[in-house]
């Protein structure tokens, strides 16, 4: 996927190329890469069986022009209805077939992109115009201190999102964090930052790329609806997700759904004043302890104190949640730039997945849906 915007129309263009001959496209790919130009620019999708391409759309994903082998579509009304489609052509004069435009396959890259922008100006101006691209609200989500249940609360506010229905990602950063708040997750946190690792050894420069991939290591589950990565496989991958790799991660992400929650450790680093920084809310979760308090409100100081000296990045979108709060439970005086989102019950004998089906309804969320 090849991500940037038009200049004139400011719209993003999502090309789907299906073929047998993977090299054939892989090449095409390349040297749109290599030779992008400012006037119209491309997301591509490559794809070498309709089975793909289905599931790629089926997720949420979209095409503004598809060109495909005919013999690889052979319902290709199915597509048209929802996008410009043509047909790849060995034939040189050939202009049409089926009612549909053709693209001579054996003809200059840059001449094959041209009839790219042409159907793109010509779409740009008719009825339809072609989709911005996302840009999700991130929410981040962290303990004041250990324990204290973000993770679940996370977890639920995804889940609540989804309820609503957004399109929404979901995926912890803690280095021990478990793999049961959904039946279905995607690949781990530590295939994730192979594949960040990897983007930025090649120059880290395509975007659409790295979304591409990103967005097909989610996998989402059946129940909450939420698509989700598992946790890191072991904490000693945590260790080099540094703050850059952070920023990498969560930009892509942006571009692929409505809304990302994260759940984080609440100890200071590099790599937390980066994610709050990026992040729309930080919702900052209490166990409504004494102790639990304390060790928040030490937090927030620490963050006001940072923030009086970094340009005001990080205090205005504060929030704190008070977990477990029940007839023993206490709240904190929150500081004048931190608000009370409101309290999650202590659920008796309740696993993670029956609080978060319970959260799913909570009216806690609702200043950040």
């Amino acid at each position: 996927m090849l991500n940037a915007k038009s200049e004139v129309d400011n719209m993003i263009v999502r090309v789907g190329f299906l073929d047998k001959d993977e090299n054939y496209i892989a090449r095409l790919a390349n040297y749109y890469s290599a030779h992008a130009n400012e006037t119209v620019q491309f997301e591509i999708y490559l794809f070498t069986k309709e089975e793909a391409l289905r599931k790629q759309l089926s997720r949420g994903g979209r095409m503004d022009l598809l060109v495909a082998e005919e013999d690889l579509l052979p319902e290709p009304e199915e597509y048209s209805r929802n996008m410009e489609l043509a047909f790849w052509s060995t034939e040189k004069h050939e202009q049409k077939r089926n009612g549909y435009p053709v693209v001579f396959r054996y003809q200059k890259a840059s001449e094959i992109f041209r009839e790219f922008q042409s159907m793109a100006a010509k779409r740009g101006h008719g009825a339809s115009s072609f989709e911005m691209q996302a840009n999700g609200q991130v929410v981040l989500f962290i303990n004041g201190a250990g324990g204290a249940g973000s993770g679940t609360a996370a977890a639920g506010c995804a889940a609540a999102m989804a309820a609503q229905g957004k399109n929404t990602v979901c995926f912890t950063l803690k280095q021990n964090a478990c793999n049961d708040s959904f039946d279905i997750c995607g690949s781990s946190m530590t295939d994730v930052m192979y594949e960040i690792s990897m983007w930025r050894q090649l120059g880290g420069k395509d975007q659409g790329q790295l979304q591409m991939k990103l967005q097909s290591m989610l996998k989402q589950d059946n129940e909450t609806e939420v698509y989700s990565f598992a946790p890191f496989d072991l904490p000693v991958s945590a260790m080099n997700f540094d703050a850059e790799s952070v920023e990498n991660l969560i930009q892509a992400i942006k571009g692929i759904c409505e809304r990302c929650v994260i759940s984080a450790d609440g100890t200071l680093s590099p790599m937390l004043l980066k994610l709050i920084r990026l992040a729309d809310w930080t919702v900052i979760v209490s166990d409504s302890t004494a102790e639990g308090n304390e060790k928040s409100s030490k937090l927030l100081d620490s963050l006001e104190a940072i923030d009086s000296m970094d340009e005001k990045l990080i205090v205005g979108k504060m929030g704190v949640i008070f977990n477990r709060f029940g007839s023993t439970g206490q709240k904190l005086a929150l500081p004048k730039y931190a608000s009370e989102l409101g309290t999650i019950p202590r659920y008796q004998n309740a696993d993670k997945k029956r609080i978060i089906r319970e959260l799913r309804m909570s009216s806690v969320y609702s200043r950040m849906i």
